[in-house]
């Protein structure tokens, strides 16, 4: 699955987006012009918290004037997926998705104050036919009845007045037709998001990360044993729950060496040398550890750059995604969100590395930030966005009727005929360096 469009209003100085999203997503804009708040309502866009007041900092949702909600409707697309909930064999409801709307409305102080769940796609329950008994019916495609944007799911929070150091939260739910089930497929779509927001500076951490005795027992455990065919459910564990050193002994252990020869090659390519071999010892003083072969400085990894810890961290992420499901220790995420992740990688390293996050956006979807000209070149123009601070743009006082990011195809689109190839035959890193870019966003909204 992936996130296919955002609609977001009055989330902080995000005023309003309505945005469609391809496989790789990059935002730049210049400093305080949104980035950061437009990743964090993105990771907390499939969310069902109740109480944000701990995620949204300070507990500001909204910065403006007499604006006391914000609304965020997200669409998830590409879910190639369906489930049958079966009560038993004359009871069951099937549900064969194309997309789900998710919307919410979260107040000032960070409480959410309403959830609800549109569906589009098909489904079948037998209420109709009781007679029709599960082992007949066998997924039967031509029993489905297809809808458009159906509200399968809506949800209500009522604070009340918080007694000593708990928050009272009324909750009430419209009566709708196998909500739990729709709800619970929804759900797991939402885990499939993980952000790395606020915290990709800790990808030299999560690298390094030294383990204790009972850790490394375990992944010796792991590398040798060979998962027989069937025998293993796949983890429910989040990645963003993950440590390095098992995502690591998935695509070292006995059986897979074919996956794990060619995260070695891709070490060598994409590092140009710099990481020749990543090894976990499985005997020795060190075993258990991890062994790094480079020529540039001693064997473990503890001791690696910061630069060269994200390199790492990517291409093993590209070669963990190709594994098969039953050989993963975590859940593989579909969406993966990070701010600024290419600031530590050398200039002569960007085509290397644009290579890898093109190669994984093959199984991930990808939402990013940047301040470099140099990461932004080699990508295309619609997977450019470009977010404006609102009181910069021209006609404030229309705020409402305002979108305050476009991609740039769009931008440049939005152009007189006669400016268009000019622009369009433009490097990136000259429309974002020159201030292009910014100069001709549009000045009027374009729907």
């Amino acid at each position: 699955m992936r996130i296919t469009n955002i609609k977001i209003k009055d989330f902080r100085n995000i005023v309003r987006a309505d945005i469609n999203f391809g496989k790789i997503n990059i935002l730049t804009g210049k400093n305080s012009s949104g980035k950061s708040n437009f990743l964090l309502a993105l990771s907390q866009a499939l969310s069902s918290e109740k109480d944000y007041t701990d995620i949204f900092k300070n507990n500001v949702v909204t910065y403006h004037p007499g604006k006391d909600y914000a609304s965020i409707y997200t669409t998830v697309g590409d879910i190639n997926s369906n489930v049958c909930y079966i009560l038993n064999n004359d009871r069951f409801f099937c549900i064969d998705p194309k997309e789900f709307g998710f919307e919410k409305d979260i107040d000032k102080r960070g409480m959410s104050k309403n959830h609800r769940l549109f569906f589009t796609g098909r489904y079948f329950e037998n209420d109709k036919n009781p007679e029709l008994r599960w082992p007949d019916f066998k997924l039967s495609s031509h029993l489905y009845k297809s809808v458009e944007r159906e509200l399968v799911y809506n949800e209500t929070f009522n604070q009340e007045l918080q007694q000593s150091a708990t928050k009272v939260v009324q909750i009430s739910r419209s009566s709708i037709p196998h909500q739990d089930e729709y709800w619970s497929f929804f759900s797991d779509l939402n885990t499939s998001v993980v952000s790395w927001v606020d915290k990709t500076d800790e990808i030299h951490q999560f690298v390094t990360e030294r383990g204790t005795r009972e850790i490394y027992d375990q992944v010796l455990e792991r590398l040798k044993s060979r998962r027989p065919e069937g025998s293993f459910t796949p983890s429910n564990t989040l990645l963003d729950k993950a440590k390095f050193i098992f995502l690591l002994a998935d695509l070292q252990r006995s059986g897979n060496e074919k996956y794990y020869a060619n995260f070695i090659n891709d070490l060598k390519t994409y590092t140009k040398g710099i990481v020749a071999g990543i090894a976990i010892s499985p005997k020795g003083g060190n075993k258990g550890e991890i062994a790094v072969t480079s020529p540039n400085g001693p064997g473990d990894i503890w001791t690696i750059s910061h630069g060269t810890s994200v390199l790492i961290f990517f291409i093993l992420l590209l070669n963990w995604a190709r594994l098969p499901a039953k050989e993963k220790s975590y859940k593989s995420p579909n969406v993966l969100i990070f701010d600024e992740i290419d600031s530590l990688i050398h200039p002569t390293l960007m085509p290397e590395f644009k290579e890898v996050l093109k190669l994984l956006s093959q199984s991930v979807q990808l939402f990013m930030t940047t301040h470099s000209p140099y990461f932004i070149d080699g990508f295309e123009k619609e997977e450019l966005f470009l977010l404006k601070d609102t009181p910069s743009l021209p006609g404030t006082k229309k705020l409402a009727n305002r979108c305050n990011i476009y991609d740039y195809n769009k931008i440049i689109s939005s152009l007189p005929e006669k400016d268009r190839e000019m622009f369009f035959d433009k490097k990136n890193s000259q429309l974002f360096v020159d201030g292009l870019i910014d100069e001709i966003f549009p000045n009027k909204q374009y729907d």
